[in-house]
């Protein structure tokens, strides 16, 4: 009964409330990465500029931003480069489908190499014109710009998640965080499931799951670390 008790209360003193909805991912990259120390992140997808706009802020923190959509552009800053080209499994050139019209205005949101699929009944979205962009792979970016580990990923690339990860397998190795859109329901042609992305990299695993979000871990990189 003594030993029981002391269990009791040793799990007493290390227990923490767990709250039911996940963190918001504005809330938990402010909390992780607010402390000095030279940071990379890659933002690939980086549309307006809205998020580069509060992860710039943090310190000591340079963004490699990627945008490949010519309607999208954002405010020039120090610590940000952008490169206007779309996230792929290969080097080159590619179509890229432009959206539209969306709730009533200019939709800039969900353009992307893929083919739109069941995009097209779950969202109000039309999509029009094809262009042609530029691809880069993750592999070829982070050679070009030597880059060694990358500590936080935010992909936003519209069903590209499948391209990525195969164009970035030595990339993402030494990646610490990868924060990115998934779909389980195709909604662009030939879109992996999160199943699928929990499949193509081993050493991650789920730190907070959304409904079409989901935070992942690199535990070969972050062995020992306590998680915020």
């Amino acid at each position: 009964m003594s030993m029981s008790d002391r269990a009791r209360q040793m799990f007493h003193r290390k227990s923490a409330s767990v709250s039911q909805q996940p963190m918001n991912i504005k809330e938990w990259v402010n909390q992780k990465f607010k402390h000095g120390g030279a940071k990379t992140f890659l933002e690939l997808g980086a549309h307006c500029g809205t998020d580069t706009e509060w992860m710039s802020a943090l310190p000591d923190v340079f963004i490699h931003a990627f945008e490949p959509d010519p309607r999208n552009q954002q405010s020039p800053k120090p610590n940000v480069s952008v490169r206007r080209a779309a996230i792929s499994d290969r080097d080159g050139r590619a179509p890229f489908i432009l959206s539209k019209e969306a709730w009533g205005q200019e939709w800039t949101h969900s353009s992307s190499i893929k083919l739109p699929k069941n995009h097209l009944s779950r969202y109000p979205v039309t999509f029009g014109e094809t262009i042609e962009v530029d691809t880069i792979t993750l592999d070829t970016c982070c050679h070009q710009q030597r880059i060694s580990v990358i500590d936080f990923i935010w992909a936003d690339i519209q069903g590209a998640e499948g391209e990525m990860i195969r164009g970035g397998k030595q990339t993402l190795a030494r990646t610490r965080y990868l924060y990115t859109e998934y779909s389980d329901g195709e909604l662009y042609e030939g879109q992996i499931t999160l199943r699928d992305i929990l499949d193509l990299l081993p050493e991650f695993r789920v730190l907070e799951l959304w409904p079409d979000e989901v935070l992942l871990e690199n535990r070969s990189l972050n062995q020992g670390d306590a998680i915020s």
